[in-house]
């Protein structure tokens, strides 16, 4: 049986998913931060990021926004 996974991924040295694999990723763009701000950023953009994970397979999340890129 195949299971679909989502990856959430903090780095430089990434690229798009290949054959599907991972189904999804969520590329963290936002340099250096703490636990406590990473929570709150995740929190403030909680629906931008589901929104852009159900319509893209790479979402990238920086200190500002949410942005689907493949």
């Amino acid at each position: 049986m195949s299971s679909r996974k989502s990856v959430v991924q903090s780095g430089q040295d990434v690229r798009a998913p290949v054959d599907g694999k991972p189904w999804k990723l969520l590329l963290l763009r936002t340099g250096n931060l703490g636990t406590r701000d990473l929570k709150e950023l995740f929190r403030q953009h909680l629906a931008e990021i589901v929104q852009a994970l159900e319509q893209n397979s790479l979402v990238e999340l920086d200190r500002l926004r949410v942005q689907g890129v493949a």
